[in-house]
């Protein structure tokens, strides 16, 4: 059996905490979002990560940007401040990777229309062109 999870969204939220024993701990929020039929559903994530990559999240990520994590899921229960028990189902993060962003034209400034590039014009490949007796053989 493999409990393997990879979840590629954008940041909700994000807190840095340190533990007592120095160890930097990440908790996201990560959205996943997809459209099915015309329609966009979006689930969200509790993601967790530790040490150097949580601080690499907080050091080069911001609420907003998107995120690749991969890790495995966990699952543990507590008790809320009304008494009730609850189990919440988290994604411990093994890593993560950084996806390239692509900006996009403000509504307000007209995307310029894509010109179409000139043809260039190469030789054959089989044309030596005209290498007179300049050859030595």
């Amino acid at each position: 059996m493999k409990n393997f999870v990879n979840v590629q969204g954008r940041i909700g939220s994000m807190n840095l905490t340190t533990m007592d024993d120095g160890m930097s701990v990440m908790n996201l929020r990560v959205a996943v979002s997809e459209k099915y039929k015309g329609e966009e559903h979006t689930d969200w994530f509790s993601v967790s990560l530790f040490d150097k990559k949580a601080e690499a999240v907080n050091q080069y990520l911001n609420v907003g940007d998107p995120i690749e994590l991969y890790g495995k899921l966990k699952t543990r229960s507590y008790t809320d401040k009304s008494g009730i028990e609850r189990h919440v189902t988290e994604i411990k993060a093994n890593g993560f990777e950084f996806v390239p962003t692509v900006k996009r034209e403000s509504e307000d400034t007209p995307a310029a229309a894509p010109q179409p590039s000139a043809p260039v014009q190469q030789p054959p490949v089989d044309d030596w062109g005209d290498l007179g007796d300049d050859i030595p053989m």
